[in-house]
Parts: C-alpha cells; sequence; structure tokens
C-alpha cells in the first residue's frame, strides 16, 4: 500500500509514528526518512523521501499546521502526478466495481423496504 507511488530513494525504515500534529482522521505517518501515507485518492498509498522537495513540502505544510483537506489535496495530486497508469488504471477499474456492487445492493435494499420484505 505504502508503495503505489515511491518519490525518493533509499531506505526507507521498517516503522513509523502516526502525525498527531495534523487534526483530523488520517492516514500520514512518518519516521526519520520518511513519510507514509495510507488511503490517498482511489485508495492508494505513497512514500515520500523527506529530503525531496515533495518531502520538505509536506514537512513545511505539518509545521505551519495546514488544514489537513489542504494537505490530502496536495498528497493526491501528487499520486496523480508520479503514479503508474497502469497502476491507476487497476485502482481506477477497482472503484468502479466497487461503486457497482453499492449501488446495486442500496438499490436491491430500497425495492425489499418498498415491497414490504
Amino acid at each position: 500500500m505504502w508503495d503505489d507511488v515511491v518519490i525518493g530513494k533509499g531506505n526507507k525504515g521498517n516503522i513509523s509514528v502516526h502525525v498527531f500534529q495534523i487534526e483530523g482522521k488520517h492516514s500520514i505517518s512518518q519516521n526519520s526518512v520518511t513519510f507514509w501515507l495510507g488511503n490517498c485518492i482511489l485508495g492508494t498509498g505513497m512514500t515520500i523521501f523527506k529530503d525531496t522537495d515533495e518531502g520538505k513540502e509536506v514537512m513545511a505544510m505539518i509545521e505551519a499546521r495546514t488544514p489537513l483537506p489542504k494537505i490530502q489535496h496536495y498528497l493526491d495530486s501528487l499520486i496523480l502526478k508520479h503514479i503508474d497508469p497502469e497502476k491507476l488504471h487497476q485502482r481506477i477499474e477497482v472503484a468502479l466495481a466497487e461503486s457497482y456492487e453499492k449501488g446495486r445492493e442500496s438499490k436491491a435494499a430500497e425495492m425489499r423496504e418498498a415491497l414490504g420484505l
């Protein structure tokens, strides 16, 4: 999940800590060299090395107490910029299938309720 997109190179470590400085529900963690980001657009995840321009921007946003929606928008933009097109296509297909199934289940429940079943 953290490897859908990797920005930078090096040893990313094997443990991270939740970033508590960002208010709200999110999946942003860090260690001394990387940010680990989950639940980005289309359920993707990403690792950003802190020594990259993108890593420095994320750190600046955290230090400035940037609101979570703005941080998420920035991260989603990075995903879309760096993700492999085939991986993006696969994620879109999964999202479409899940949406279709949720709609089908919702419509079936609506019909059962209308029929009193």
